[in-house]
């Protein structure tokens, strides 16, 4: 039985899913909201503003959600299942008052940290290929 079934770490410039896999959820997280906001804007998102976004029915939007980021910032229609599981992981984490992603694992979040946590995935993703497990879960 071997540990992985690919050695593609992406495919014509799209993310891989095992790429993702990788990556710290909030890291994850952080990647997803790049989607529809600028980084320096992603990393401005205050907890007040996730809570009210998934719990505010007046929000609601169908399948998107109106998700405030902090008052010097235009709101943003997110999808629905994103603003959830940042409001899960605001509460997973139990994250102080501010900024949801201010820190991450005990380090500061900053572009380049963004960077280095894609990279590791990259790296664990490259480790993953090179072991093999038998099926009594050793290594070969």
């Amino acid at each position: 039985m071997e540990a992985t079934r690919t050695a593609t770490p992406c495919i014509d410039g799209m993310w891989n899913a095992y790429v993702l896999r990788m990556i710290y959820p909030g890291y994850r997280l952080i990647l997803r909201w790049c989607d529809y906001l600028d980084l320096e804007d992603v990393l401005r998102i205050d907890q007040a503003s996730i809570v009210a976004a998934a719990t505010d029915p007046s929000r609601f939007i169908g399948r998107r959600r109106i998700a405030f980021r902090d008052g010097q910032l235009a709101k943003a229609a997110v999808p629905f299942a994103l603003v959830n599981a940042t409001y899960r992981y605001v509460v997973e984490q139990r994250l102080g008052s501010g900024a949801v992603f201010a820190e991450i694992c005990g380090e500061v979040v900053t572009r380049a940290s963004v960077r280095d946590a894609i990279h590791r995935a990259v790296v664990l993703l490259r480790l993953a290929w090179t072991f093999s497990i038998d099926d009594a879960g050793h290594l070969v």
